[in-house]
């Protein structure tokens, strides 16, 4: 069995480094392309599922990527970073 680990692409906030973890936004421009260059790789990979954290910016990158293979998505809550509390929407270098 192989795993594939895939990070979501680039939002506003990696962009502005401002700390995000569980604000759920979307992919940016920078982020969408960055989704379909990896689906060019993982295209040529044989899968059976994929399993993403329910927010915004790692489903849209899901269905970016699984858009060739239209294979089945799950979502799961525990996927989803941990919370950055008093850190979270805060500015860092």
């Amino acid at each position: 069995m192989n795993i594939y680990v895939i990070r979501h692409g680039q939002t506003d906030f990696n962009k502005e480094k401002i700390m995000l973890s569980i604000t759920d936004v979307s992919l940016n421009d920078t982020g969408v392309l960055q989704a379909e260059e990896a689906r060019k790789i993982v295209d040529n990979l044989e899968y059976d599922l994929i399993i993403s954290s329910p927010l915004k910016r790692t489903i849209q990158t899901a269905n970016i990527i699984n858009r060739n293979n239209k294979k089945e998505i799950i979502t799961d809550k525990r996927l989803i970073e941990r919370n950055a509390g008093i850190l979270e929407r805060k500015r860092y270098n």
